[in-house]
């Protein structure tokens, strides 16, 4: 599918040049459409809208599970990552040993130390299997729990780096915060080693705020006892029956507007193709990646990935230049360098206007 016939679904497009989807995916004309006309079917029907919600959220949660290699009874929707985590913490034996990087996300570290689990912190950068390997077996590790895609710099831990360590360390628990992940590649959850994949979705996969995925293995299942209760674990007020593990995590009422938005936006980029969406990150990334660093004074943190790129690339430019791109209409942020969020509606033109827009920077 050619990706510059697809940008005129995303009106923000034609305010400015946006590198920011690390921090908020766009929204597409087709997802607004379809938002609003279930807002209006609330509106209109009131309460029968919902009448058969239960049945809709298994039909959601069936179609996500699918396409990511997930079984559906180890899946959870949830609001967000974080309330994924700290969900899954409450529900474990806090006498295991975390191996995690310094500066990761506070999402993946937080819920962990003010648990008080052990934890072992190692540097930040890019690691090969053999080192994390390394790592784990000299310090007899529980738990490693990492963000996919780190937040210094945008560096990204491959699924075959997860598979490698779970096949010299089987008995690892691998937890890892997908929010910078999902959405930009294609992944299998059952083939890749990780325990539990927890992430929300209004990044990378522009499905807007308040929803979110949680896939939790066959390994990690018995490990869990959670306490979270609420009707929506059982969907009967007598505690009948015997709710799945994702059910644990899901006691309240969900929204299924949020949730319907969750299931649209996994089926708009399957049809656009992981594959197709891989490959535009790549080529706008290197363009990016080659301009900034042949035509400007400023320094590409993040390295090279033979294997998968993220869709973050950081330069080590002063925070200040944050405010500047947005005066010359391109948006950006900032984590310890410039963080450029580069998608699949991203084009080359963007680019351009980032580059000249940083050459007047002084």
């Amino acid at each position: 599918m050619e990706m510059d016939n697809i940008r005129h679904q995303y009106p923000a497009l034609e305010n400015f040049s946006y590198f920011n989807s690390c921090s908020s995916g766009l929204f597409s004309k087709t997802l607004v459409a379809y938002r609003r006309q279930l807002d209006e079917g609330f509106q209109e029907r009131a309460s029968l809208f919902r009448d058969d919600v239960y049945d809709e959220m298994n039909e959601i949660k069936a179609t996500v599970a699918n396409v990511f290699g997930a079984h559906v009874d180890r899946t959870a929707l949830i609001p967000s990552c974080s309330h994924g985590i700290n969900m899954v913490l409450e529900a474990m034996e806090k006498d295991k040993r975390v191996l995690h990087f310094d500066y990761d996300f506070p999402s993946i570290v937080w819920p962990y130390d003010s648990r008080g689990f052990e934890m072992i912190s190692i540097p930040n950068k890019a690691y090969t299997a053999e080192e994390l390997i390394d790592h784990i077996q000299a310090n007899q590790i529980n738990i490693l729990a990492v963000s996919a895609v780190q937040y210094s710099n945008g560096e990204i831990i491959a699924p075959q780096t997860f598979r490698a360590i779970k096949e010299q360390c089987p008995e690892i628990l691998l937890m890892v915060d997908a929010t910078q992940f999902f959405g930009i590649c294609s992944f299998n959850f059952q083939e890749s080693g990780i325990d539990l994949f927890v992430t929300s979705a209004f990044k990378w996969l522009c499905a807007g705020y308040g929803s979110g995925v949680m896939f939790i293995s066959e390994q990690l299942e018995p490990m869990l006892s959670s306490k979270a209760r609420g009707y929506n674990t059982y969907k009967n007020a007598g505690m009948r029956g015997e709710p799945s593990i994702g059910e644990f995590f899901e006691p309240g009422h969900q929204d299924l507007v949020a949730f319907r938005s969750l299931e649209f936006q996994v089926k708009e980029h399957s049809k656009i193709g992981f594959d197709n969406i891989q490959d535009q990150i790549n080529k706008v990334k290197t363009y990016a990646r080659e301009r900034i660093a042949n035509e400007t004074a400023f320094d590409v943190i993040t390295s090279l990935n033979p294997h998968l790129e993220s869709g973050i690339l950081s330069v080590d430019a002063p925070k200040e230049m944050v405010q500047h791109l947005k005066q010359h209409q391109v948006v950006c942020s900032y984590r310890k360098g410039l963080r450029l969020g580069i998608h699949f509606y991203n084009n080359l033109e963007d680019v351009d206007l980032l580059v000249e827009s940083m050459k007047t920077f002084s």
